[in-house]
């Protein structure tokens, strides 16, 4: 026998708005941490850009790694003319805390809710392997600039 009191059965977007399939895989905010740590904050804006796609926000996608990159040409700057006695770790913490900060901030309260509603989650290993690629492009992008520098314009202290 049927019941007929009982509500439809339907796939209704939650109070949050929030709604992605469970297959998706959505890096925690440890991954952005990861990242960050091996790769800069470009990295990490990069975690937290995929997530927003995953999550099927382009927009907010595309401004995390515009900021992100922005960001860190200007703290590669802020650096360059920081006192060297300051150890090199100081801004490896201060790059991952900041990024950790800012994914906890907006987007830790989305993945839990992804997780509770049984969603996947992506592999830090992942995130480290992005990391490592942002390296490589960020180092090889350095190279080439140093060596056009040198090439083209020698009297330039570098």
């Amino acid at each position: 026998m049927e019941d007929y009191y009982k509500p439809p059965k339907a796939n209704l977007v939650s109070d949050t708005g929030f709604s992605i399939s469970p297959d998706t895989k959505l890096f925690k905010t440890s991954g952005v941490g990861v990242a960050t740590f091996f790769g800069s904050l470009l990295a990490g804006g990069i975690i937290i850009g995929l997530n927003y796609l995953r999550m099927n926000e382009q927009v907010k996608a595309r401004n995390t790694i515009v900021f992100s990159f922005l960001a860190f040409a200007v703290f590669m700057g802020a650096v360059w003319f920081l006192p060297e006695s300051i150890p090199g770790m100081v801004y490896t913490i201060v790059q991952v805390v900041i990024m950790m900060q800012i994914a906890r901030q907006f987007q830790e309260g989305k993945i839990k809710h992804h997780i509770e509603n049984g969603g996947r989650l992506a592999s830090n290993w992942a995130a480290f392997g992005i990391s490592i690629l942002v390296l490589i492009l960020v180092v090889a992008i350095f190279l080439l600039v140093v060596f056009v520098l040198e090439t083209y314009f020698p009297d330039v202290f570098i």
